[in-house]
């Protein structure tokens, strides 16, 4: 089962999320990365890292994960008002 809760502690440990949210009508975990500074080699290839992990744990986006990034410094909201549409928040 993608996400299950040893996989959840493991990736909690190593990665530690931006942010941990409890899904309010499935009750279920979804983990939020949030990469800023992507046109920086060393902090992208480490979140590149990270992601791998996090597919290897078998976390699934827009299931149990959900990745935004920014766009010239700036996190554009409409993509994560689209994000929680999505999500049925």
């Amino acid at each position: 089962t993608p996400g299950t809760a040893a996989q959840a502690q493991s990736i909690q440990m190593e990665n530690r999320p931006d942010f941990t949210i409890l899904h309010p009508k499935t009750r279920k975990l979804i983990y939020w990365e949030h990469l800023g500074m992507m046109d920086i080699e060393n902090y992208a290839m480490q979140n590149l890292q990270k992601l791998l992990r996090y597919f290897e744990c078998g976390f699934l986006p827009y299931i149990n994960l959900v990745v935004t990034y920014d766009q010239n410094g700036t996190l554009d909201m409409s993509q994560v008002e689209q994000i929680l549409s999505a999500l049925d928040f």
